[in-house]
């Protein structure tokens, strides 16, 4: 199909050049009339293919899965396991939910990219102002599906036991929050993680 398109393409430019060259418009018009139909069956077959194109990466973002309560179960799992690790002071295992390449952002806008990075801000955390603290997310998140393999999940996060700088214990609280998860090797876990500040009214 390529030597037919450059010959239509080329057919293209030598009407341009008659016209550039002072060729009268009845002349132009009867070579378009005769050559316009191999130049239109060409441009017709590249917009078909640009069109199935299209629906198919349409299709592939409208995907979703095929047992959707089965995955948003495994989901909640995935952020049970973290706030579970979390009070129990496992840093480790905290982390484990998070992909290799995972990035978080905390509630005061610190930023921790790759899973050692964030492993080793948990376990500050969980041996200073966060040692023994209770880490849940309440409730039912709300989970939409970007592909069958991706999802995003806005939820609350529930923390109680935390110390402020003078050691002090500060009341619990529930902010919210904002992630994105990911399916790979069969489980899912989370690629990118945004605590956000709590709203008071």
């Amino acid at each position: 199909q390529m030597p037919r398109a450059r010959a239509a393409f080329g057919r293209r430019d030598s009407i341009l050049s008659m016209a550039n060259a002072g060729a009268g418009p009845a002349r132009v018009l009867l070579v378009l009339s005769i050559r316009g139909q191999n130049l239109e069956m060409c441009m017709s077959r590249i917009l078909s293919v640009i069109a199935i194109i299209l629906v198919t990466m349409g299709a592939g973002f409208a995907q979703k899965p095929a047992n959707e309560a089965a995955e948003r179960a495994a989901i909640q799992a995935v952020l049970d396991a973290h706030g579970a690790a979390w009070t129990k002071g496992d840093a480790k295992a905290a982390a484990a939910v998070m992909t290799e390449d995972a990035d978080w952002v905390s509630g005061d806008g610190s930023t921790s990219t790759g899973r050692a990075a964030i492993e080793n801000d948990h376990r500050e955390a969980l041996s200073g102002f966060a040692k023994g603290s209770r880490h849940t997310h309440p409730g039912t998140p709300k989970i939409r599906f970007v592909r069958s393999d991706v999802a995003i999940v806005d939820g609350d996060s529930y923390m109680a036991g935390l110390h402020d700088e003078n050691g002090k214990e500060v009341p619990p609280h529930v902010s919210s929050y904002m992630a994105v998860l990911v399916k790979e090797h069969g489980g899912w876990k989370v690629t990118a993680f945004r605590s956000l500040p709590q709203v008071k009214p």
